[in-house]
């Protein structure tokens, strides 16, 4: 499994290829520390906030993800969006993948996160996803999967831009 610690510890650029459909997908780390109550430096967890991008091949923009990893515990995910008229082509599902891609590689027991509840057909685009739907009658349903650590991630292909961040 590709080590991508090294890049998320500079906040460089890097980049995926999913499948054959010249789509990339580029992204960006910061590391963070969450303080928890009363700012106990031995209660400070390490975590990396993320961004990432879909991009069409003439540099188009096609959607975006923000998620935030926790090293050997989980990945939060804040946001998926893909732009109305590229939806139902695959690309959200392409960036879920990526973002299990990047969970599996710092060791995530799970993926979770929430949505608007009333967001149409995010219900469905996460089971269809393999999430567990929980608390759907709320107004932010909560999102959850569990890794599989014997998924293979043959159609992802790794790569780090330096400084042109055009792609």
């Amino acid at each position: 499994m590709q080590d991508l610690s090294s890049l998320f510890e500079y906040g460089k650029w890097f980049c995926f290829v999913v499948g054959k459909d010249d789509l990339t997908f580029r992204a960006r780390a910061v590391k963070k520390n969450k303080l928890f109550p009363y700012n106990k430096p031995e209660q400070t967890d390490q975590y990396y906030m993320c961004a990432m991008e879909a991009k069409s091949p003439s540099g188009e923009s096609l959607g975006n993800a923000f998620f935030d990893v926790y090293e050997g515990q989980r990945v939060y995910i804040s946001s998926i969006f893909t732009k109305e008229e590229y939806r139902g082509l695959g690309i959200g599902s392409k960036m879920l993948g990526v973002i299990e891609f990047v969970a599996t590689s710092f060791g995530a027991q799970y993926i979770d996160g929430r949505f608007h509840a009333t967001t149409e057909h995010a219900k469905e685009f996460y089971e269809k996803n393999g999430f567990e739907i929980l608390d759907e009658d709320e107004p932010s349903a909560s999102i959850k999967k569990c890794i599989d650590k014997n998924k293979s991630f043959d159609d992802i292909t790794f790569f780090e831009r330096e400084q042109d961040i055009s792609l």
